[in-house]
């Protein structure tokens, strides 16, 4: 029987029914109702909500369908919100029917829960994960929801959900899309301290006519942590037919190599034009990088920076280097002779009309020449840009290119073979395009979809499946961590701890938990963290964040300023006021990585889990530039179960003196030892037993 349901009017807009307050039986959807967006032959804007339409419901005991219909501008348009529900869980599918031949149908949010900000946090699958505190947040607005920004999955965000935690309940909520469609999956302030999530579904999937959702919107009840949060994914994931399998992994990640990050050019700075350094010629890098191979112990993979022969960080030509491959095979036979591995930084697959870093570089003759122009990623309007690191305040200009056209795909697969011929063992290629972004195109010439969409999925797994096909000995990576669609692909990735959470929001280790057992990671050039940390005020702030990335499972790096010494990170001078303690650092590393080495049923291959037991302990003090700090505990724990069942928890200490930690276990508590800048191990046998430690 239908029957027309009054909506609900409320300050923010119209809505149905709270977020939280599921209802038992059917009956009106649990949350603010859709949006709509459309684009005219102008490549404006034209959106709806459910407040321009007349309503319908069917109610059953467990389904419930909405039909929202008689737009006065779109009359023979209908949209069907069905919701499907079993015990705690609430099951959104969603169809548009019928549009009009003047408007393309681009972006779909079929139902925007509301939900209040006071003592709630927000998961996000951002970066390493992302734990936000909404009050908090609430005074800080979040990017609005824009082609421009990198808030999309796949991308940026690696996994499709988000999940809302108080200190009552939890909901999580996902998009189960097997297709993984290009969404925007955000958070929006409304009034009354509330906030709206959002999954924003773009709809260009090359079909003529009607849309239906790919897939499903999940919202599910639960108790606990974001560990329980991300078991629901987890266990929806699993049956993923694009993951690959469990414990496939490049040959130099099982080798478990520290990862030596440096330039051959500049001082730990981007800006101006830059000279060669001490790590130039290349070999020139052979003594620093031979001492550090004997101090800690290890294999390394030297990763090189502002290396290329065109101009530094000017994609998407980067071959030869500089200084030509005769110059580059001396180290790379070097490293080779000693086990070690030669890697690259690149910078995606942009297009660099000119360089602000060396100004002699300039691509605009052959952009002309060739008409490149028809090859880049256009706006709504047809308009050209860039999405990163391009403009007056960056290091280059020009504009990205569109993944939809052959011309990019054959020049991307053409540059990163020239690396593969060479033998080069790892290439991030795929920087700043980051997760495995493939930018949002709205060209009406280009062959793709008008608008964003599955297509733009589509076209970056199988462009790297050729170049996994084509170079099967080199190792491709991207900034950030690997969507979840590129798994397969993107095989080891600078996952770069904190930098784009520190101070604004907590990292969790989200994407470990979820990933890998399919992916391992490395930790990355730590890009940014200068500008944040005092670290002269926390001198620790390198070891911390080093023992995050191990007990996230993640190969740790180190990025090297002059004389072969580690630095803080990436970007920050080298005439820094102050450096790490060398020794402390190093010991850290070699402590760690050796655990790693002799664990990798754990830490290279295992999958994390709920902690085996709680361990408390004393505090620490991170000290931001922003004159405040925050406070941690002063250890770092992890649970991992192997491939063979077994499990076991590593607790490391990343401070130079040793501390105590009480651990608790079925009821059992007692007090453990940690030695300094070292971790212990405990397995379940010996949770029992006296410390095991290395």
């Amino acid at each position: 029987m239908k029957q027309s349901i009054p909506l609900e009017r409320a300050e923010d807009g119209y809505r149905l029914q709270s977020l939280l307050k599921i209802p038992e039986s059917g009956g009106p959807p649990p949350a603010a109702a859709f949006g709509i967006g459309f684009r005219d032959t102008d490549g404006s804007a034209v959106e709806f909500s459910e407040a321009d339409f007349q309503m319908q419901a069917v109610l059953q005991d467990t389904t419930s369908s909405f039909r929202f219909y008689d737009n006065p501008k779109l009359p023979e348009m209908e949209v069907v919100l069905s919701f499907r529900k079993t015990p705690g869980r609430i099951c959104c599918s969603a169809q548009v029917i019928g549009t009009h031949e003047s408007l393309i149908l681009e972006w779909l949010e079929p139902v925007k829960p509301v939900i209040d900000k006071t003592g709630t946090q927000l998961v996000l699958p951002v970066s390493e994960g992302v734990l936000v505190d909404l009050e908090t947040a609430s005074r800080r607005q979040p990017r609005p929801a824009s082609w421009h920004n990198y808030t999309f999955y796949p991308g940026a965000v690696e996994a499709q959900f988000l999940a809302v935690i108080t200190q009552c309940h939890g909901l999580y909520f996902a998009a189960h899309d097997p297709t993984h469609a290009t969404k925007f999956i955000q958070y929006r302030p409304l009034a009354d301290s509330q906030f709206q999530l959002v999954f924003r579904f773009y709809c260009g999937d090359g079909k003529n006519g009607d849309y239906r959702l790919p897939g499903e919107l999940i919202l599910e009840k639960f108790s606990g942590d974001w560990m329980d949060a991300a078991e629901f994914y987890r266990n929806w994931m699993e049956h993923d037919p694009l993951l690959p399998p469990k414990g496939v992994l490049p040959t130099l990640v099982k080798d478990s190599p520290v990862v030596v990050i440096y330039p051959v050019r500049g001082r730990g700075d981007d800006s101006g034009k830059m000279e060669t350094n001490e790590y130039y010629p290349y070999q020139a890098a052979a003594p620093a990088l031979e001492r550090l191979s004997d101090v800690l112990g290890s294999k390394l993979m030297a990763l090189l920076m502002h290396w290329e022969g065109t101009a530094p960080w000017a994609p998407p030509y980067v071959w030869p280097p500089l200084g030509g491959e005769e110059a580059l095979a001396k180290l790379r036979d070097w490293l080779h002779s000693q086990g070690h591995y030669l890697g690259v930084y690149c910078s995606g697959y942009a297009w660099t009309q000119f360089s602000y870093i060396d100004l002699d570089y300039s691509r605009e003759e052959q952009f002309e020449r060739e008409h490149l122009v028809r090859e880049m990623i256009r706006g709504p309007h047809g308009e050209l840009d860039a999405y990163i690191c391009c403009g007056w305040a960056s290091q280059r200009d020009g504009f990205d290119l569109c993944l939809g056209r052959e011309w990019s795909r054959r020049t991307i697969r053409t540059e990163i073979g020239k690396l593969a011929d060479f033998g080069v063992d790892y290439a991030q290629f795929f920087d700043q395009n980051i997760g495995g972004a493939a930018h949002c195109c709205w060209s009406r010439e280009h062959g793709h979809p008008p608008v964003p969409g599955v297509w733009q999925t589509a076209a970056m797994r199988t462009l790297l499946q050729d170049i996994h096909k084509a170079f099967p000995r080199l190792t491709v990576g991207c900034e950030a961590a690997a969507a979840q669609p590129y798994l397969g692909f993107l095989s080891f990735n600078d996952l770069r701890t904190d930098c784009w959470t520190l101070g604004n929001s907590r990292s969790i280790p989200l994407y470990a938990y979820l990933f890998h057992e399919y992916i391992n990671n490395f930790m990355g050039n730590q890009c940014g963290l200068g500008q944040r940390i005092d670290v002269q005020a926390s001198p620790e702030n390198l070891l911390w964040r080093t023992a995050k990335a191990f007990n996230a499972g993640n190969l740790l790096s180190v990025v090297l300023k002059d004389g072969g010494k580690v630095h803080w990170g990436w970007t920050v001078p080298w005439e820094a006021s102050s450096e790490p303690d060398q020794e402390h650092i190093l010991a850290l590393v070699r402590n760690l990585n050796m655990l790693r080495r002799k664990y990798p049923q754990y830490l290279c291959h295992g999958r994390m889990e709920k902690p085996m037991a709680r361990v408390a302990g004393g505090k620490w003090t991170l000290r931001l530039l922003q004159n405040k700090g925050e406070e941690y505990d002063s250890f770092l724990h992890s649970t991992w179960r192997a491939p063979d069942g077994s499990q076991a928890m590593f607790i490391t200490n990343f401070l130079p003196q040793p501390q105590n930690v009480i651990l608790t276990w079925q009821g059992n508590v007692r007090e453990l030892a940690l030695p300094p800048l070292n971790a212990i191990v405990l397995t379940e046998s010996s949770l029992s037993k006296e410390n095991h430690h290395g």
